[in-house]
């Protein structure tokens, strides 16, 4: 991979917001097997990132927290 095409860490919402999906099941209850949480130069995923990705619209009732 070129250095030019490497994740600079910073998440384009404009970007993500193009393309949605149909939730086909909504109350399907749904445990997300795992999520990991960081802090890493430049690219962070916190308790933010993850309720917003969870909160989709899906029926998402538990996640497993994995360090």
């Amino acid at each position: 991979m070129a250095r030019s095409d490497r994740f600079s860490g910073a998440i384009d919402h404009d970007w993500l917001g193009r393309h949605t999906e149909a939730i086909l099941e909504p109350d399907l209850p749904i445990v997300d097997p795992h999520h990991h949480l960081w802090e890493r130069p430049g690219w962070n995923y916190m308790l933010d990132d993850l309720l917003s990705d969870t909160n989709s619209g899906h029926n998402i009732v538990g996640t497993v927290f994995v360090q």
